[in-house]
């Protein structure tokens, strides 16, 4: 009980140091050569180490401005993406520590942004906000579950993300 109520008392501080942590493990993935270093992706033409600093530096300017609603938000929608990109690390069958990383501090920041305001004895109520939930922006009392986000962010990348393993010398090849 005590590690729940620090960190509901930190959460913003905790979500701040987290996303840090997570634009400095994109920093030294840059300049990755690794195993791992051809494997490629991009966000309609964005690399995707740009996009995971500009997503945890989201959350930092979310959490500056106490928009915890909305850090929950992003953050499922995140973890929505990351199941997909981790996905992809298994079809390839090449696993970026750097990317697992980042993926884990994703998951630390859901764990330490988790809310529920809404119990019911109803079956798919209690299925649907089971992930937890987060006050809508411009409504009185609109609780939605985040389980929406997560499945938005999975489509998003579904859709968006461009990616390849192949290595560099076998693309140039004729």
């Amino acid at each position: 009980m005590r590690v729940y109520r620090f960190i509901s008392r930190h959460r913003l501080a905790l979500t701040i140091i987290l996303a840090l942590a997570g634009i400095g493990i994109m920093s030294f993935y840059a300049v990755c050569d690794t195993a791992c270093s051809y494997l490629r992706g991009d966000i309609f033409g964005f690399d995707i180490k740009y996009v995971g600093v500009l997503f945890m530096a989201l959350l930092i300017a979310l959490a500056f401005f106490h928009q915890a609603n909305l850090i929950r938000m992003f953050v499922a929608a995140g973890l929505g993406a990351l199941v997909y990109l981790v996905a992809f690390q298994i079809e390839e069958n090449i696993f970026c520590p750097f990317c697992l990383a980042f993926g884990m501090l994703v998951m630390m920041l859901y764990v330490v942004n988790y809310e529920r305001h809404s119990l019911s004895n109803r079956w798919l109520h209690t299925l649907l906000y089971a992930f937890g939930d987060a006050k809508f922006p411009f409504t009185s009392d609109l609780r939605l579950p985040v389980v929406i986000w997560m499945v938005a962010g999975f489509l998003f990348v579904c859709f968006s993300f461009s990616g390849s393993s192949i290595p560099l010398y076998a693309a140039l090849l004729p």
